[in-house]
């Protein structure tokens, strides 16, 4: 009969009846590996399917909300890059020009960018039909597709067309319902903390190492729409601020427009810009955590110092007249924001909807509050899979090492006539 390994796979037949401590070995350690690969198999329950379905919803609904932005930046592209040919005698000649030439939006940032996108709908596309059935890709386009684009300079039509098809292909097929049941959506809360610790417990197997992965990159990618809506409202706060404390700018301005005259190294500064930068520096990393009950961190004022343009070139008299306005200009604003501050908690306290509709302060802060919090708990969410991920990745590297050892052993039976042919005549 057919010899198997012992984890039932095939073993070659020129192996039968050879008995090598190696082989025997291996044999024994493909027990312990068939084990783990069949201890994932909790992941394809219905119980786990419903999770995993929480995770893809979740990425997919983030990614699907892009894809408007994606398709608004190709038509661009297109009228920039590609109408313009009809000017061009030679066709082929205007698409080997690289197309950071002709103008508009950065070719490699737009290359970049679209690569990123298309990469992220063909690893989610395939995570969700592997796990829930659902097919979002049937364009025919891989991750080689994708590679043989990232290999070219510049982007030529046929480029252009894969990243157009693969908007029209996730237009076409998806559905948010297909992955939420009874409209849940997975969040950096209860359900993935829950989630997370559940498949922390579960015993090691490829596909424990997949979903964490997935759902690793699932909320690195939250991370970064958080990232971004963070710039967005730290900027409404700081302005917010600046308001608050306009009386105060004109004094600034003149220590600043002094210090300009006076040290040769800032001679080349433009006060306005100068005045502007610095205030909202000391806004940003001293007046927020005031309004936040927060201490700001005992290096800020130096590192307010440090950030200022040119600083590496500063005297020391330069420095110690900057580093006593930033301190003289936070003490001269700070009781201004401390009586706003007041005015602010009690609207914050109150839970009154129509007063924080009505003081944009009040509302803009709270928005900022939010999400720092999001951020806070997606990157806690983040540090744990990073660890159950890397967790995974140390044992799966173990058994692909298993793996190759093993395949050494894997050759056709004609493959190993051939070798011992070759000895003999060697021999002679």
């Amino acid at each position: 009969g057919i010899k198997t390994w012992a984890d039932g796979k095939v073993m070659p037949a020129y192996l039968d009846g050879y008995d090598d401590g190696l082989i025997q070995k291996i044999n024994t350690e493909s027990s312990f590996w068939k084990n783990y690969e069949d201890a994932g198999v909790d992941l394809y329950s219905p119980e786990w399917k419903e999770r995993i379905g929480l995770v893809l919803g979740g990425w997919s609904q983030m990614l699907w909300e892009k894809t408007g932005e994606m398709e608004l930046r190709l038509d661009d592209y297109w009228d920039e890059n590609f109408d313009s040919q009809n000017d061009v005698d030679d066709e082929y000649e205007y698409f080997q020009e690289p197309l950071s030439e002709k103008g508009g939006e950065n070719t490699e940032i737009f290359k970049e960018d679209m690569l990123s996108f298309a990469h992220e709908f063909l690893v989610m596309a395939e995570a969700s039909e592997k796990y829930l059935g659902i097919k979002l890709n049937d364009s025919g386009i891989s991750q080689q597709t994708l590679d043989h684009i990232a290999q070219k300079e510049g982007i030529d039509e046929d480029a252009f067309r894969v990243f157009e098809l693969i908007i029209e292909t996730f237009d076409k097929n998806y559905d948010m319902r297909d992955f939420f049941k009874d409209d849940a959506g997975l969040t950096a809360d209860e359900d993935s903390k829950v989630f997370i610790d559940k498949l922390s417990e579960l015993p090691h197997s490829p596909a424990k190492r997949e979903v964490a992965n997935m759902m690793l990159q699932s909320f690195e990618m939250q991370k970064l729409d958080v990232d971004s809506e963070d710039e967005i409202v730290t900027d409404n706060f700081i302005e917010q601020i600046e308001l608050v404390q306009r009386d105060k700018y004109e004094i600034l301005e003149d220590f600043v427009d002094y210090a300009i005259k006076t040290y040769p190294e800032l001679s080349g500064e433009n006060p306005a810009d100068f005045t502007d930068k610095l205030s909202a520096s000391v806004s940003e990393n001293l007046v927020i955590p005031l309004y936040l009950g927060v201490e700001p961190y005992s290096d800020t004022k130096d590192v307010i110092l440090e950030n200022l343009d040119g600083y590496e070139h500063f005297s020391p008299e330069a420095k110690k007249f900057m580093g006593g306005l930033i301190h003289n200009y936070f003490e001269a604003v700070k009781p201004l924001h401390e009586a706003n501050k007041q005015r602010i908690d009690y609207i914050l306290l109150s839970d009154n909807e129509q007063l924080l509709d009505e003081d944009v302060m009040a509302l803009t802060i709270n928005e900022y509050i939010e999400v720092l919090y999001r951020s806070d708990d997606l990157q806690q969410q983040i540090d744990r899979l990073q660890d159950v991920s890397q967790g995974e990745e140390a044992v799966y590297r173990k058994y692909s090492a298993f793996q190759e050892k093993r395949d050494v052993y894997h050759i056709t039976d004609d493959d190993f006539r051939r070798m011992l042919m070759n000895a003999k005549i060697f021999v002679r």
